[in-house]
């Protein structure tokens, strides 16, 4: 799901948790720092009163959108599947 936010745009943390709620803090955090070890996104620190961090996908991030999008189409065709098949049990 963080991947899938900051697809759309560079985000802060308070974004990021605002739009994955009910996530806590620290699981939010430990996740940010394994995508980040990982390559997948990139944390930029501004050296200002109150501290802000901005998160963006890297390069290698960026090619997850492929895949996201066709996980998206297949759930969407589940969807469908399933309320067919459930439809048709109701006949």
């Amino acid at each position: 799901m963080i991947i899938r936010d900051l697809l759309e745009k560079t985000q802060r943390f308070g974004e990021l948790k605002k739009s994955l709620a009910p996530i806590s803090q620290k699981v939010l955090t430990q996740n940010l720092r394994e995508l980040e070890k990982d390559g997948l996104i990139i944390r930029k620190v501004y050296p200002e009163v109150p501290l802000r961090v901005d998160y963006r996908l890297s390069e290698l991030g960026e090619t997850l959108a492929p895949v996201l999008a066709t996980m998206h189409e297949w759930g969407e065709y589940y969807k469908i599947e399933r309320k067919l098949k459930t439809n048709d049990l109701h006949v």
